[in-house]
């Protein structure tokens, strides 16, 4: 399986280098990150509303970030997306209050926003459509093995230094070096597929854009069932709060071994799904992701009312890794096929700012409040019903793209 990725092409190799070190920068703060708001004081609900709101200004700059790549290239877009992120990471530990990691936290995630506006059409159009779900696979693959080599580091300085809130800090300081090497890394090898000087098969307005995505309705569709059901979705984040806050109870430690499981599934889970997509086709895929979800929630529910042993925490985990990995190589394939070089930018970044504001906005303050007012289980059993109505809902209101577009680069 290995031996399909000397069929991408350099663009995606360059791609999925700078994505794997800017994962062991995320992987290495990422664990802590909700430690840090309980030393400063910060409650489930708090956290909640800090990482929503902030994630919801941000990614809200992903469809025009888009749109401006379509006109002024990918390359740049891209790797200003990296900078940013890098110096915001560096940024956090510096604050005496959690309430000064809301600006902070939400021009991170405009540069993350920014950086996938960019860095998704890029690798469509540096793949073709045979190997379009191999290259998101790649670029997948990188990206989990960087967030599997990242959280050792914090896994060795708190084992031998010590949990303390300057330690954190250290750790912030420590996950904006990769970042930044990732932000020369692009700037130095990346190739541009976007010629700003080259003639245009179609030069549109953003509204004309929108108009045509709405025209769309296999694409529409597609884009309202996945963004939808991420209101209620298990996320890596809301595993973590709930052995924080709820049933563990968890160190720094804990939730970064556990952070370990999730990674280690998505890296074995990456090119198996990139096969998947290419070989069965991209709207069975998401269904398959939807299933595994269901399985993630269904152990956290056996565990918290049946069986409590801990144990079954890192098989939640894992199999969220492999509902995580299915899912971004299949949602991103199947978006990318709708679309053409002209506004794949614009379109890609849309869905990017739909699924931030959602997934990471919106979805982050739900599960909060539903943590806090119900039980550390609703969320879970939400997600639970939730798995189940869009998969049905993904069979019987879509279909598989027809891809007859070819790649010029």
């Amino acid at each position: 399986m290995l031996s399909d990725l000397k069929r991408l092409k350099r663009n995606v190799k360059v791609i999925c280098a700078a994505e794997l070190l800017n994962d062991v920068g995320a992987s290495i703060q990422r664990p802590a990150l909700p430690i840090f708001y309980r030393m400063l004081g910060a409650t489930p609900l708090q956290y909640g509303m800090i990482e929503g709101l902030s994630s919801f200004f941000g990614m809200i700059g992903a469809a025009p970030a888009g749109e401006l790549s379509d006109r002024v290239g990918r390359k740049k877009i891209y790797y200003i997306g990296h900078a940013i992120m890098g110096f915001m990471r560096a940024s956090w530990g510096l604050i005496p209050s959690f309430w000064l990691l809301f600006p902070l936290r939400w021009l991170y995630r405009l540069g993350m926003a920014i950086r996938y506006s960019a860095r998704d059409p890029l690798l469509a159009e540096s793949s073709t459509p045979d190997t379009r779900g191999l290259a998101y696979a790649a670029y997948e693959l990188a990206d989990c093995i960087g967030s599997f080599m990242g959280p050792f580091i914090p896994i060795l300085v708190l084992r031998y230094v010590g949990q303390n809130i300057d330690t954190i800090r250290k750790l912030f300081f420590l996950a904006a070096i990769p970042n930044l090497v990732s932000t020369i890394f692009v700037i130095l090898f990346a190739r541009e597929t976007v010629k700003p000087d080259k003639p245009r098969v179609e030069d549109i307005s953003y509204s004309s854009k929108l108009r045509l995505i709405a025209k769309n309705r296999n694409l529409l569709n597609f884009i309202l069932i996945t963004s939808l059901s991420g209101l209620f979705m298990t996320t890596v984040d809301l595993e973590i709060l709930y052995i924080t806050y709820g049933a563990l109870n968890a160190t720094a430690l804990i939730t970064t071994i556990m952070y370990v499981f999730w990674t280690a599934t998505t890296v074995l889970a990456a090119l198996p799904a990139g096969r998947i997509v290419d070989k069965t086709g991209r709207r069975s895929t998401v269904a398959l992701a939807f299933i595994f979800h269901s399985i993630s929630a269904t152990v956290i529910l056996l565990y918290h009312f049946v069986v409590p042993s801990i144990f079954l925490i890192p098989l939640a985990f894992a199999s969220l890794g492999i509902y995580d990995s299915f899912l971004s190589v299949s949602s991103k394939t199947f978006v990318a096929d709708h679309a053409s070089v002209e506004n794949r930018g614009m379109i890609m970044g849309l869905y990017t700012t739909l699924e931030g504001i959602t997934k990471r906005s919106l979805a982050p303050i739900i599960a909060g409040f539903l943590f806090s007012t119900f039980s550390s289980s609703t969320p879970f059993i939400v997600g639970l019903a939730v798995s189940f109505a869009s998969m049905a809902l993904m069979m019987k209101m879509t279909t598989e793209p027809s891809v007859s577009l070819k790649q010029e680069f």
